[in-house]
């Protein structure tokens, strides 16, 4: 069914394939090259390796279902194409997670070294494999063409102004959906004896935090909604397949640190968040297709 709302042409189970095929190569790099990068381990990985394994496979299908369909709306070349999809997969996947992570968290930088180097190893080789095996659809629309429809009509002014906007409501958002779910979170931020390292910043952080982090949000949505070309709502589901996807879903899966009532808290929080944000960046920069494709 989503895959019809999002006008995807390929038959289901060739594309089921596929994203179970990158699932498990997703999981053999990241135990590859945590065995790789292992002379940066500080602390042993919590957690069942077996089961570790099954998880970061379910992971790597999720991934794959999200960026493959990214993946056949870009007419870039392959290895443009794979920077594309990496971008996406590591900014929002990892690195816009980890600045906030720094300020969430008591835990040593240096112990987030280990996990940098095979993260990013693996992200590279996903999102090669992913423009691979998702090639684009339309290859008569180049990208740059795209583009250019895309960020034609408004001026560079607009375009800032728009994406500053898009990316500060990102704030109200997230705090908003912080508060509901706090009854069942803030415990976990706040009992060191749970061994979880976390903790919560003051507002003179975390209001400057999120406007950042939505901010680069934007910035890296506006490329995968130039080459969508989708109606406003399938773009909304679009984006939030992205943001909580690639962002928060895949990521909380194989987290075995966290208890699970901690991970599908923050999961379902980030879903929200990311749909509600997607509708706000759509209906700031007004970019979203006026006819059916």
């Amino acid at each position: 069914m989503a895959l019809k709302i999002l006008e995807y042409p390929e038959k289901l189970s060739d594309f089921f394939v596929k994203a179970i095929i990158i699932g498990f190569i997703y999981a053999i790099c990241i135990y590859g090259f945590r065995f790789v990068f292992q002379f940066l381990q500080v602390r042993p990985i919590p957690g069942n390796p077996l089961l570790g394994f099954v998880l970061e496979v379910i992971a790597g299908v999720i991934l794959a279902l999200v960026l493959g369909f990214v993946s056949i709306r870009c007419t870039f070349p392959f290895v443009t194409r794979s920077i594309f999809v990496f971008s996406i997969l590591f900014i929002i996947g990892y690195a816009n997670n980890f600045v906030e992570l720094l300020f969430y968290s008591t835990t040593p930088i240096y112990v987030f070294y280990y996990d940098f180097a095979f993260t990013i190893a693996t992200h590279i080789v996903t999102a090669a494999v992913i423009a691979l095996l998702f090639p684009p659809l339309n290859d008569t629309d180049s990208a740059i063409t795209q583009l250019k429809n895309f960020f034609s009509g408004h001026s560079t002014t607009w375009w800032i102004f728009r994406v500053l906007i898009a990316g500060a409501l990102y704030f109200p958002i997230y705090f908003a959906f912080g508060l509901v779910v706090s009854p069942i979170v803030v415990p976990y931020y706040t009992d060191p004896a749970l061994g979880l390292e976390l903790t919560i910043p003051g507002f003179e952080v975390m209001i400057p935090l999120g406007i950042a982090r939505g901010i680069i949000y934007v910035l890296v949505l506006i490329l995968p909604m130039a080459m969508a070309k989708l109606e406003k709502w399938k773009l909304v589901l679009y984006l939030t397949a992205i943001l909580a996807g690639v962002g928060a879903i895949a990521g909380f899966i194989p987290l075995q640190l966290w208890p699970i009532a901690l991970r599908v808290t923050h999961g379902l929080e980030i879903t929200a968040d990311s749909f509600f944000h997607s509708l706000v960046i759509v209906k700031v920069l007004d970019k979203f297709s006026k006819e059916q494709i």
